[in-house]
């Protein structure tokens, strides 16, 4: 009886850890898509979808006046380990064949034999709309949040099962708008209302970027307390540095470039950091006022000039 007690702890413990390692690898789909074209296709599609929205509110992957998001088969077939690579290819043919997603190829040499895919936006299906009348990004796979969706777990998995009726969304219920970054959709709206579509969009990535690399215990709390706190401000923060950057690479001379950049240079960062600029005929100069440091010169003629500048702009912290 001594050693069975003894053991009640390990099992529960096993116990809550398999329904951790359950809740883990749960999956989410769209009802109104199974029903119509079965739970295979519907886990995919959410899946091309996100990437796809992802990389359009990063503005990266556009070609042919389209947002695409590219993987091999074996890598997309990492993210579903109920199914194998072959499997993951005749779903993804399927949905070509149904013209539910389009595919392309933008691949830099023809030995490369990467997948571009992207939503058919074109063909008349049920898509799931956010609170600002846009495709809803959802939640990549593997996702732990179930929202509204019906979820599935590798356990039951039936390809060809019918799903139930689609549940109503409840404005309470979190949404995943980045990796690892949710809000309501009373808290979406809100953000929306007071900062706009595309600064919404960037503090939902900065907060992606920052909670990466956090432990599971850091990234604990409220993302809309987050974004209203600092994420907001990082976005247009980086937003300015970028344009900053824009500055430095028009269509200038070496030469306008550098006389530019010393008329805007601002006096008090030159005090802070006793730097001066100056712009002679041939090369522009950092020239350090308060040290004994040798000045650094960038020649007009020199290839990369403009990329130097930069660096150099951005070691002194400058920009």
């Amino acid at each position: 009886m001594d050693s069975n007690n003894n053991d009640a702890p390990a099992l529960n413990q096993e116990k809550a850890e398999k329904k951790i390692s359950l809740r883990a690898d749960t999956h989410s789909f769209d009802t109104d898509i199974a029903k119509d074209y079965g739970i295979d296709v519907a886990l995919m599609y959410k899946h091309v979808t996100h990437w796809v929205n992802y990389n359009k509110a990063r503005k990266t992957n556009f070609n042919e006046g389209r947002y695409w998001f590219y993987n091999t088969i074996d890598e997309i077939a990492a993210h579903f380990p109920y199914w194998s690579a072959k499997q993951v290819e005749r779903i993804l043919k399927k949905m070509f064949d149904l013209k539910l997603i389009l595919k392309g190829n933008f691949n830099k040499t023809p030995m490369d034999r990467t997948g571009w895919y992207t939503v058919n936006y074109e063909k008349e299906m049920h898509i799931p709309k956010s609170g600002n009348g846009n495709p809803e990004i959802g939640a990549a796979i593997p996702n732990t949040n179930t929202n509204t969706k019906k979820t599935l777990s590798k356990d039951n998995v039936k390809q060809d099962a019918i799903a139930s009726t689609p549940i109503s969304i409840s404005k309470d219920k979190l949404i995943e708008r980045a990796p690892f970054v949710s809000t309501t959709e009373k808290q979406h709206e809100k953000l929306l209302a007071d900062f706009g579509e595309e600064a919404t969009l960037g503090s939902y990535l900065e907060l992606s970027d920052w909670k990466e690399f956090k432990t599971p215990k850091e990234r604990k709390g409220s993302d809309y307390k987050r974004i209203q706190s600092w994420g907001i401000d990082r976005y247009y923060q980086k937003k300015q540095r970028l344009e900053k950057r824009k500055n430095y690479v028009g269509g200038e001379t070496n030469k306008e470039l550098a006389l530019k950049i010393a008329k805007e240079f601002n006096p008090k960062i030159a005090k802070e950091k006793g730097i001066r600029i100056d712009v002679t005929s041939t090369a522009m100069l950092f020239i350090f006022t308060q040290s004994a440091m040798e000045s650094q010169s960038v020649l007009f003629k020199e290839n990369g000039f403009r990329e130097q500048v930069n660096s150099l702009m951005r070691k002194y912290k400058l920009i």
